[in-house]
């Protein structure tokens, strides 16, 4: 058996993907070290995985991923970027190298915005894997760039036009590799090989486990070699009876039709989604679910509103007929896992890239509006309601992950990582 560090940063979007690798790594009888943050305690101990709580790694409450004060522009999207991935970055390789110390590991997989991971494989010559978060945005001549939201290029001169976008985007991001090139310096790590940016650093090029299936990522001519799709990597249903469920739970049935409203974990103001949707859908046949982490501040609501804190979506999204998002990945998986077409307001960050994703399938609606009106929100959820081709295209979505062996398949992969070619690595 061998022994894997975990690494993920202090958000959920982060950590419920490596709920299920830690899960069935722990099954196999292998011994999980998860570097983590004590919010995410429960959740990590509750795979098996021995949680170890990051020391130097600062969390988003210490360092926020946000642009530094006094920045516009593209200033203050480098510094946004660094902040997130570079500045954390040596703290994360002190961890890492302490906890190694402590219980000698003998593979690391960590969420592929820790580029501690790639410095730490570099020092010690151990395995090295990353998790995606995200859509997968490795550069293609035929991949539209990270956050555009755009399809594919259809034609050669498109894809010409769509690699030099990507030239310009990375010269334009120069500063942040430039950060990370000295923050590497710093940490006695060798030179960037010319041309090879932070970005590339981000997705280990031994294994990359991408929390996906084939229908929501774009088709690519040539994919990267390390690339494995793995499923979405969503989070069990709790068992019946387990789970505390609010009062009016059986009107779900009721219902004529239900639909759940969720801004995600991270943007949470109320004025960006809920809002808007609790006002365009007030005169709606339907019952309205909204969880949201901060349940009193939305103060009164419709008559045909209900109102919660967390609620395990593998309960949830079996009883509801669409789901309005800002476009999280792991949230519109899980809709789309269970059948359930979405309507979406990406608001930034990977959300767009997730919402030209389900457009492409058909599985879903983009308003292409970060706070879309009440009356939008409505076209789009009653065109959803009516129309059996987006249902039939979130069917097809949940046939596909159903074929796909999620948390066994990463455990198969990292093991056979670790322990190349032994058959026993595939069970």
């Amino acid at each position: 058996m061998a022994t894997f560090l975990i690494s993920t940063m202090d958000a959920t979007g982060h950590v419920t993907p490596a709920r299920a690798v830690a899960k069935s790594l722990t099954d196999r009888g292998h011994t999980v070290l998860w570097h983590g943050f004590e919010p995410y305690r429960d959740v990590i101990e509750s795979t098996g995985a021995r949680f170890i709580a990051a020391t130097r790694t600062p969390s988003f409450a210490d360092l926020p991923a946000e642009p530094e004060p006094g920045t516009r522009g593209l200033a203050a999207a480098v510094s946004a970027l660094r902040r997130l991935m570079v500045d954390r970055m040596e703290g994360q390789l002190a961890d890492y190298t302490a906890i190694a110390a402590d219980t000698p590991v003998d593979a690391v997989l960590v969420d592929l915005c820790c580029l501690g991971g790639r410095a730490f494989h570099e020092r010690t010559g151990l395995p090295w894997a990353t998790l995606g978060i995200s859509p997968l945005s490795a550069p293609a001549p035929d991949i539209p760039q990270f956050g555009s939201g755009r399809q594919p290029p259809r034609t050669a001169l498109g894809r010409l036009a769509n690699a030099a976008t990507w030239r310009v985007g990375s010269r334009l991001m120069r500063g942040l590799t430039d950060a990370y090139a000295e923050r590497r310096a710093a940490n006695g790590l060798p030179p960037l090989p010319a041309g090879v940016t932070a970005f590339d650093h981000m997705l280990s090029d031994q294994l990359h486990l991408q929390a996906s299936t084939p229908l929501l990522e774009f088709p690519r001519r040539h994919w990267p070699p390390s690339v494995r799709l793995v499923g979405p990597l969503l989070p069990p249903a709790p068992a019946p009876g387990s789970v505390a469920l609010p009062p009016w739970w059986p009107q779900l049935r009721q219902a004529r039709a239900v639909v759940h409203v969720t801004q995600g974990s991270v943007a949470t103001d109320p004025e960006l989604l809920t809002r808007p949707a609790l006002e365009g859908l007030a005169d709606l046949d339907a019952l309205v679910v909204v969880t949201t982490p901060e349940p009193d501040r939305l103060g009164p609501v419709p008559a045909n509103a209900r109102v919660s804190g967390f609620l395990p979506h593998g309960l949830l999204l079996p009883e509801v007929h669409v789901v309005v998002t800002n476009a999280g990945y792991n949230g519109v998986k899980a809709a789309l896992g269970a059948g359930v077409p979405v309507v979406m307001a990406p608001w930034g960050n990977d959300q767009p890239d997730v919402a030209a994703r389900v457009t492409r399938v058909g599985a879903g609606i983009d308003m292409r509006r970060r706070t879309p009106s009440p009356r939008q929100i409505a076209e789009a959820v009653r065109r959803a309601l009516t129309d059996p081709e987006l249902r039939t295209a979130a069917g097809r979505i949940r046939a596909e992950f159903a074929t796909y062996q999620g948390g066994d398949a990463a455990a198969a992969a990292l093991t056979e990582l670790v322990r190349p070619g032994d058959p026993a690595a595939r069970h």
